[in-house]
């Protein structure tokens, strides 16, 4: 005996397959490129010391020492620190760092942190 075949239902047709349609998928998202670090964003914010600030200036600037060693020059906008810290400004004793992350609630924090130039010996902080 022979079995038979029955028809396709309409829903279960496919339309015939176009010729001329390229074969490059357009992606929808970007890939997401990891910007490479600098050596300031290799350390924690408490492991930098600020050793100098170019102040009176257009635009400000500061040096900071790593643990081992090197210096770098710093002003408003780069990044700094292993959070993605960014430089907010730089005052004429301090730099003032601004982080910013999100919770796991998916609010986002602002933190701020202080990198003191320090006192020159035998001078104290006046408050």
């Amino acid at each position: 005996m022979k079995e038979e075949k029955a028809p396709p239902k309409a829903d279960e047709v496919k339309p015939p397959r176009n010729p001329f349609k390229t074969f490059i998928v357009k992606a929808t998202e970007r890939p997401s490129v990891v910007a490479p670090k600098t050596p300031l964003q290799r350390y924690e914010l408490e492991q930098l010391k600020l050793v100098a600030i170019m102040w009176g200036i257009n635009s400000p600037a500061a040096m900071v020492e790593t643990p081992d060693g090197k210096g770098y020059s710093i002003k408003k906008g780069d990044l700094i620190g292993n959070r993605e810290g960014r430089v907010k400004r730089v005052e004429k004793d301090r730099v003032i760092v601004e982080e910013r992350f999100t919770e796991s609630g998916g609010e986002v924090v602002t933190n701020e942190f202080e990198i003191k130039l320090p006192l020159p010996k035998g001078e104290e902080e006046l408050r």
